[in-house]
């Protein structure tokens, strides 16, 4: 025992002298260093993914060559001489020392690898996806480059690409790699391809701010991963007097933008796939491109946008002739015929029984090759339907059920479909279910991936939070659309609608008329009057909330003009009964029940009307003996 423990003691003595534990512990430390820098060049596409495991390879091999050979060997000044001296190594201990510096390795590789892995923050932000799967809702947010003199603006392009990445991050359709994630590639020399590879998505945005005299410019690109290629360009300009304010709105333009022209790209890909029919496909496109331009030209005329959308359609049965299996373009012809029906209708918002009643036999039809399970054939019965029973309120009691139906097991199928859950909060909201309609319309808004809807989800969400007199969110809805939309009308509409009869706010006169001159200016040629004379109509409460009866009456008269339709007998009976006119304001509504006895259920929570609900008349038009 006493001899064994002498070996012992003589051969760890001797491992001293040769040197061994010095450079077996300088070869791990420098093995440890190469294995992070190649954990850092290989995201930046500065080396093959085959370099890494060559690396772990040929350390685990090297550790024991290189153990054996400093005992074997000394470097003196006359060169390598081979030890002499000590005690000589058996087979057996020379095995264990080769088998003992392999396990070591590959330790410290496991550990270096595990230290390079991501932490739980960016799991998912990190997840690696096959290079076959170019998914364009997987995308990464760059750090946005300073190009302002001297980079004082970098506080600001590092602040936008933050508020961006949580701004598109906030939408469950869509899968954003956080900031820390992106991070490592702020220097902005990697590859589209190997960045593809590093964070495992299908599209880039990339952008830069810069500033010219008081005007600060935000350029944003929306890129294609897995080719490079640029798929759109944003470009917005404000000044800089307010910067937490300008960022705000850079952010929700640059966002609205990205978001859009991703939608577009990613329905492309997707129906490119449904069929291998390329003449139905082309003739599928054309149709889809000319029914996008049909809303602009039906605002400035209402015969041409039906030429457009006829024309559309003939496209569209040509596809469905050549691919009788692929079922988009018999959907799209079903949705066309929706929009013929809003088009085609006298009272804006609403939508012609005579152009729905022939789109119902075919999205019966559409439900029967489909499956009844199917998400886009039950959204779109399920619309049709309620679009009916609007239009038709003696078939509410028969459409509205078999519609929510619909609707709810779409959403149930399909819960990223926000286009239903706003039209089942329609439904609710007709029904006078306002706080469901409410939340499905949040639900909405936050599952519209690419704002196909969200102009008419945030107008409901105006609707739902104004009928329950939640006039402060109302107004920050309002503000939202505006901001995002600023060419739609139906922002201008609310804003007046907020001025003109939302209590405890005070009326600011010269506001409303900027914005009932504004929308009659941003109103097609064909509607001009009409929205002139609405405009009007909310003055008239303005100005009788402001005390002002006789410029009250003056603009209520203003818009029984040309423009005048029997629908705005609603908003006049509100502006009489702001004047302290209730028997005028009892005979408009009763005159507007003969139009719309579906709105009879409604009023009895209709705060416009408070000042009625004890009416003893008012109770007799509204009962259900009626």
């Amino acid at each position: 025992m006493r001899h064994a423990r002498k070996r012992l003691t003589e051969l760890l003595g001797e491992i001293r002298r040769r040197r061994v534990y010095r450079v077996g512990t300088v070869y791990l430390a420098s093995f440890f260093v190469l294995v992070q820098s190649a954990n850092l060049l290989l995201p930046a596409g500065m080396l093959p993914d085959w370099a890494y495991r060559f690396l772990i390879l040929i350390g685990v091999i090297g550790f024991p060559v290189a153990l054996v050979l400093t005992w074997l060997y000394d470097i003196t000044p006359d060169g390598i001489r081979r030890t002499t001296g000590g005690p000589v190594l058996s087979p057996l201990a020379l095995s264990g020392m080769l088998s003992v510096g392999v396990l070591v390795t590959i330790g410290v590789g496991v550990a270096a690898w595990m230290l390079s892995k991501p932490g739980p923050a960016d799991t998912a932000a990190t997840t690696t996806f096959s290079p076959a799967d170019p998914n364009p809702t997987r995308l990464a947010v760059l750090y946005f480059d300073d190009h302002s003199p001297g980079g004082e603006l970098s506080y600001l392009a590092e602040g936008l690409t933050e508020d961006l990445i949580h701004d598109l991050a906030n939408s469950p359709a869509l899968s954003v790699v956080s900031r820390h994630g992106v991070k490592p590639f702020r220097a902005g020399t990697t590859s589209p391809d190997s960045l593809r590879r590093a964070l495992g998505v299908g599209t880039f945005v990339e952008g830069s701010v810069t500033r010219s005299g008081d005007l600060v410019r935000v350029t944003g690109q929306l890129i294609d991963a897995n080719t490079g290629m640029h798929l759109a360009s944003h470009m917005v300009e404000r000044p800089m007097s307010d910067l937490f304010a300008l960022q705000d709105e850079l952010i929700e333009q640059i966002s609205t933008s990205i978001r859009r022209t991703l939608g577009i790209e990613v329905r492309s890909r997707a129906r490119a796939h449904e069929t291998e029919s390329v003449e139905a496909w082309s003739y599928f496109q054309r149709a889809g491109e000319i029914a996008d331009r049909t809303h602009a030209i039906w605002l400035e005329d209402a015969a041409a946008g039906a030429r457009n959308l006829a024309r559309a359609d003939s496209l569209l049965l040509r596809a469905a002739e050549l691919d009788p299996s692929w079922l988009q373009p018999m959907l799209a012809r079903a949705w066309n015929g929706v929009d013929r029906s809003r088009f085609s209708s006298e009272i804006p918002g609403s939508y012609s029984g005579p152009e729905l009643e022939a789109m119902l036999p075919l999205a019966d039809s559409i439900i029967e090759r489909a499956g009844p399970e199917s998400p886009d054939a039950l959204e779109l019965r399920g619309t049709v339907r309620f679009r009916l029973a609007g239009a038709d309120e003696t078939e509410w009691g028969h459409l509205a059920p078999s519609a929510e139906s619909d609707l709810r097991t779409a959403i149930d199928q399909d819960p990223h479909r926000a286009r239903a859950r706003w039209t089942l909060a329609q439904l609710l909201r007709d029904r006078g279910e306002v706080t469901e309609a409410r939340q499905l319309a949040e639900e909405a808004f936050a599952r519209d991936a690419f704002l196909e809807e969200t102009p008419r989800i945030i107008q409901m969400l105006f609707h739902t939070a104004f009928e329950q007199e939640d006039h402060v969110e109302a107004q920050e809805w309002c503000d939202r659309g505006r901001r995002r939309f600023p060419e739609n009308r139906d922002f201008v509409i609310c804003a007046l609608l907020h001025h003109a009869s939302a209590e405890g706010a005070p009326p600011d006169i010269e506001r409303a008329r900027a914005l009932a001159d504004t929308l009659a200016a941003i109103s097609p040629p064909s509607d001009r009057e009409l929205f002139r004379a609405y405009g009007d109509m909310q003055l008239a409460k303005t100005f009788a909330r402001a005390g002002l009866p006789d410029s009250a009456r003056v603009a209520i008269d203003r818009a029984h003009g040309e423009g005048f339709q029997s629908w705005l007998g609603y908003d006049e009976a509100h502006a009489r009964l702001l004047l302290g006119e209730t028997e005028r304001a009892l005979e408009l509504l009763e005159s507007y029940l003969e139009m719309r006895p579906g709105r009879r259920a409604y009023w009895p929570r209709d705060w416009w009307l408070r000042p009625l609900w004890d009416h003893p008349d008012f109770i007799a038009m509204i009962s259900d003996d009626r």
